[in-house]
């Protein structure tokens, strides 16, 4: 399987590939969505606006409802069974294979074999991940870390440990949509003098900037860069250190592989430039 992004197109739909590419794309501002989905070669697509706080949700779940209909009444074409939601066995030596533990930008993600199940640890929770036929795993919340506890949002939202090139991805499919997240984790490349700018850092570039400000933290797994807004989420991005003034993000999406730069008392990451509180 590949992860494709076509010209600013999204290339895919697990609940609609059987009719064909599909592309598509969503935004909005807050309380305002937008999604428009298409199938050229059955000459179908839908465009989608709503004006709700959930309406981002809705659109996807409605443009695969809709569509099927479509291609069923119009064109005969109905979808297969849908193996991600037919659950299956995993047998332990499989368990074991796919056991390893990732770099996202969220933080670590450790996948790991805890008796008769396969466990995700996760920056958000532990989770029981619960294998389905097509080789995806729905997740389950562990309450506590051991309490399994079903919510309605996780239903939508599955993971997935691939192998692409020879090397593991973990992955996750989330409103009809899948996209790699971690990296196999490996010793990271770290030196002294990053060591020496640890600390808290504010944003000098703007008045009223996107990140007000961000923190470099020397952690057990390598050095990280830690940021927290309405924007961007929780992250933990860690670093490859390339030399004593500059790093890569490690992992995959929007800021994986980015370049950051850096003086005795400043980074500048995300476009933005922090100086050092100290």
């Amino acid at each position: 399987m590949s992860f494709v992004n076509g010209l600013g197109w999204f290339i895919g739909n697990p609940g609609l590939d059987y009719a064909g590419k599909v592309v598509w794309h969503d935004g909005g501002t807050p309380n305002f969505f937008g999604l428009v989905v298409c199938i050229p070669e059955r000459k179908l697509g839908i465009t989608l606006l709503t004006n709700s706080s959930t309406g981002a949700l809705m659109n996807h779940f409605l443009s695969v409802e809709i569509l099927q209909l479509l291609l069923r009444e119009d064109q005969g074409l109905v979808p297969p069974l849908d193996m991600g939601r037919i659950r299956s066995t995993i047998m332990p030596d499989k368990m074991q294979s796919v056991a390893e533990r990732f770099f996202t930008l969220s933080g670590i993600a450790h996948v790991f074999v805890s008796g008769k199940h396969l466990i995700a640890a996760l920056p958000s929770g532990r989770f029981r991940l619960m294998p389905c036929k097509d080789g995806w795993f729905n997740v389950i919340l562990l309450l506590f870390g051991f309490l399994p506890l079903k919510l309605k949002k996780l239903a939508m939202i599955r993971v997935g440990i691939l192998e692409i090139d020879g090397e593991k991805i973990f992955a996750l499919e989330q409103l009809g949509f899948r996209s790699p997240q971690g990296k196999p984790f490996r010793p990271l490349r770290t030196s002294d003098a990053w060591k020496l700018r640890t600390g808290h850092f504010v944003c000098t570039d703007e008045k009223n900037p996107r990140l007000k400000s961000i923190s470099l933290r020397s952690m057990p797994e390598g050095m990280a860069i830690s940021i927290s807004s309405d924007k961007t989420g929780r992250m933990n991005m860690f670093l490859d250190i390339a030399n004593d003034s500059e790093a890569i993000t490690v992992g995959y999406g929007r800021f994986g592989g980015e370049t950051i730069l850096a003086t005795d008392d400043t980074i500048t990451v995300l476009g933005l430039t922090f100086r050092n509180t100290k």
